[in-house]
């Protein structure tokens, strides 16, 4: 299973005088591979899915607030 996600925060305060931050996460995965499997099975059976986390509102601008959010949204994102 391989995550790649993307984070960003709005420029400006562009709701109630808040910036908003969202993520997206893309997961790719293959159903069970055996050892007589070749890689062009593999990619056949491979599975993508992206999901968005919930809008959060930035109230801290250090990275450490951007952690912050991205472990918000990230606890709330439930996999199907």
């Amino acid at each position: 299973m391989v995550h790649q996600y993307r984070a960003d925060a709005t420029n400006s305060a562009v709701w109630q005088k808040c910036k908003l931050h969202t993520t997206e996460i893309e997961s790719a995965y293959t159903e069970p591979i055996f050892p007589h499997s070749t890689f062009q099975e593999v990619l056949d059976n491979m599975k993508e899915q992206k999901l968005l986390g919930d809008l959060q509102i930035v109230k801290d601008s250090t990275p450490a607030g951007t952690l912050g959010c991205l472990r918000k949204q990230l606890v709330r994102i439930k996999y199907y």
